[in-house]
């Protein structure tokens, strides 16, 4: 598959707001299910304990609340309207802030009770969007490595007073951390692009020292789903030790037969070398080949292209597919198996020429 049809993919399958048709097919009732702890992916990774689907659970309702908001505007609604209409779905104790710059939205909460700022982006839900996800080529990162264009660009949208969004959400997370007088820790999150947002944001906090701990904010989990990857290999790299010795937690969790996190990365089936990589921890949740639901942690290629080929085929890019998933995992019953052994690494290979940025 040429680059121009993966692009393509990536513009028009991005959709994290629910919009698109999802096929009858269902995960067989009687399906087992299998939690393999398996390390055969980035081998400077850290283990993982395990997959908490409680969580994943707590972080997706919550990445839904940006897109939710796009929809209602989209949907005719005024920006206060569905302000009104998100504060009526956050939990009773915890207040939130709607930020929107030009197509981008992000929600910021707090809970006072818990002493947590949360963060989340918006997916893919109008047509600027997919022109967000169109600009592939890449960038330096204020991290090191390059960063996908569209997804920086995304954070970086401007109000009309030209203030920038992810400073306008560093100055709402600060603003809530003042509130809370004493110690926070702050967790972003996103759903598709949402989630390559939140990771670019990360990355850039992270590189300007802010949220360590030091100004009694501190970053404690980056946790997506399904979003596409947002910088090659030496960001990861650089953002997941930077992450790792500030102790914040980077996960992500894909499931069954989602292209969308594959795309441009090393383990699509059109693979173009030194383009992109995945950031972070993974959790796949798929079905192997004897037609069994498995939960697995970093899976490396091989496995990952078998939940892809073997999961039932229906649209799986999009939060209802992923909860009903995650709700899978909690009814089907869990039983661990050995670690699968660590793929070899494959030999190096000269990445092709990449667009610069116009």
């Amino acid at each position: 598959m040429s680059r121009l049809t993966a692009a393509f993919m990536l513009v028009a399958g991005l959709n994290g707001s629910g919009a698109l048709a999802r096929a009858e097919e269902k995960t067989p009732p009687d399906s087992k299910f299998v939690s393999t702890a398996s390390l055969n992916g980035n081998p400077d990774v850290a283990p993982i304990a395990a997959f908490d689907p409680a969580a994943a659970q707590d972080f997706l309702a919550f990445t839904r609340l940006p897109m939710e908001y796009e929809e209602m505007l989209l949907a005719g609604k005024t920006a206060e309207e569905a302000r009104e209409a998100i504060d009526k779905k956050l939990p009773e104790g915890v207040e939130g802030t709607v930020i929107r710059h030009q197509n981008s939205t992000a929600v910021v909460s707090f809970d006072a009770a818990q002493g947590v700022i949360r963060v989340a982006y918006d997916g893919t839900s109008e047509p600027a969007d997919k022109k967000d996800n169109a600009r592939f080529w890449r960038e330096a990162s204020p991290i090191g490595g390059r960063i996908y264009t569209g997804f920086y660009d995304a954070i970086l949208k401007e109000s009309p007073d030209g203030q920038n969004l992810v400073d306008a959400v560093r100055q709402k997370v600060e603003d809530y951390a003042a509130q809370a007088g004493k110690p926070v820790t702050l967790d972003l999150t996103g759903f598709s692009k949402g989630g390559s947002m939140a990771i670019t944001t990360a990355a850039q906090w992270i590189a300007d020292g802010f949220a360590d701990g030091q100004d009694g904010i501190r970053m404690k989990n980056v946790y997506t789903f399904a979003n596409p990857a947002a910088g090659d290999e030496k960001f990861c790299s650089t953002f997941e030790n930077a992450a790792r010795a500030s102790g914040v937690n980077v996960s992500r969790v894909v499931a069954g037969g989602d292209a969308v996190p594959h795309i441009l990365t090393e383990t699509a089936p059109w693979y173009m070398p030194g383009l992109y990589h995945q950031c972070g921890d993974a959790f796949y949740i798929g079905v192997d080949k004897q037609g069994s639901m498995r939960a697995v942690e970093n899976p490396g290629t091989k496995d990952a292209e078998t939940f892809r080929d073997n999961s039932p085929k229906k649209v799986w890019h999009d939060p209802d597919v992923y909860e009903q998933a995650i709700r899978d995992y909690v009814t089907s019953g869990m039983t661990m198996t050995e670690p699968a052994a660590p793929e070899k690494s494959k030999p190096s290979t000269t990445a092709p020429r990449i667009p610069a940025r116009p």
